[in-house]
């Protein structure tokens, strides 16, 4: 079954996984981002349609991972260095990073009465309330931006990527064994591990689409909990905030379930967040509703390396020129997560230009990560 790709080539693999994934009963369309790279059965940046199926697998295992974004009107003064150090400490006190990382803040989100509508979720409620308000590790960040509007205005964007966080990474083992064991039970023969589905007129389907629905609340708490604290503090005028999941399943016409695992929702005129990496420009997205994406984008620049050839290949000198000539204060990004093991994200927005139009170009100040690597 053939699916369409937005920029590469890409590594075998991806195509290998792509195809796999194109193979099973319910799939109707697929689509590869020009950010994509090999992950867990669906490549990330890959995105797929199943006729009434969800896959837990397809969906990923960080639930709902999201960009959300904070503009604010600022004037050239908040862009000096000492005005940026203290945005670097106003982040480092509001967060904390890395797996395991904790925060214990309080939501409205742990009253919603899903936790306890599942045997899943009840388990995990106490864990999910002690990392309210936290940040994952790996590629999540939380960062301080500056654009100049069309108008000529000035302003900073306090952006923040992370997910569901151990909650939603437990979530999604717990059902893609389901998703396993209901296809064995069903009879289907010669389904690759990780490339199961749950019928969405099931018991187990349900369930599953709540408990993502639910995970997406719970990610777009964290993050409210982050910006909202960030308000208060920074105390300049809000002029605009965006937000989109990139880990996810949407239902559309037809009883079709759209999963985007790391691409971001390009529907016509919708607004969406792309990062890149570390000290290279980020997007402000409008999408224009391309079916031939499955109305997607990328989500990224897209890694070109495993982490660990990242650290090998990774050129200290260039790096700390890099962020030296760009004015970027930096905490705790790794070797594995410098620029140098991502893409060209000129070269990726180029190749989806029939998939979504840039409305802002933001220009990294601070960045904020997990890894060891401190002030930089």
């Amino acid at each position: 079954m053939n699916y369409t790709s937005f920029g590469g080539p890409f590594e075998t693999t991806v195509y290998r996984q792509m195809e796999l994934a194109m193979s099973i009963p319910p799939a109707v369309q697929g689509a590869l981002m020009p950010d994509a790279h090999p992950g867990y059965a669906l490549p990330i940046g890959g995105v797929i349609a199943l006729n009434n199926a969800i896959s837990p697998a397809f969906v990923g295992y960080d639930i709902a991972c999201r960009m959300h974004a904070t503009f604010f009107l600022i004037q050239e003064a908040d862009t000096e260095k000492d005005a940026l150090k203290q945005i670097l400490e106003l982040i480092k006190d509001i967060t904390s990073f890395g797996v395991g990382s904790t925060a214990h803040h309080d939501h409205p989100i742990m009253d919603d009465p899903r936790w306890n509508q599942f045997k899943s979720t009840q388990s995990l409620k106490k864990l999910a309330h002690s990392q309210l308000g936290s940040s994952g590790g790996g590629n999540h960040f939380a960062a301080f931006m500056t654009t100049t509007t069309d108008e000529g205005e000035l302003w900073g964007a306090f952006i923040t990527h992370s997910g569901s966080r151990g909650t939603g990474y437990q979530m999604a083992g717990h059902y893609a064994k389901t998703a396993a064991g209901y296809i064995q039970r069903k009879g289907v023969k010669g389904i690759p591990k990780g490339y199961e589905w749950l019928d969405m007129d099931t018991e187990e389907g349900q369930e599953y689409f709540n408990v993502m629905e639910l995970m997406g609340d719970y990610a777009k708490a964290n993050h409210l909990l982050l910006h909202n604290a960030f308000v208060d503090r920074y105390q300049h005028a809000v002029v605009q905030v965006i937000s989109n999941h990139h880990n996810y399943a949407w239902e559309y016409p037809g009883n079709l379930f759209i999963h985007r695992k790391g691409a971001t929702p390009a529907d016509k005129h919708v607004l969406g967040i792309i990062p890149s990496s570390m000290a290279t420009p980020a997007f402000v997205v409008r999408g224009k509703g391309n079916p031939d994406s499955l109305y997607s984008a990328a989500h990224g620049a897209g890694r070109v390396s495993s982490r660990s050839q990242a650290k090998k290949m990774f050129d200290r000198t260039a790096y700390q020129h890099r962020i030296k000539q760009a004015g970027i204060l930096t905490h705790g990004i790794d070797t594995d997560e410098s620029y140098q093991a991502y893409k060209n994200i000129d070269e990726v927005m180029k190749a989806q230009t029939e998939c979504v139009d840039i409305v802002m170009t933001l220009q990294p100040r601070v960045e904020v990560m997990g890894g060891k690597n401190k002030e930089n």
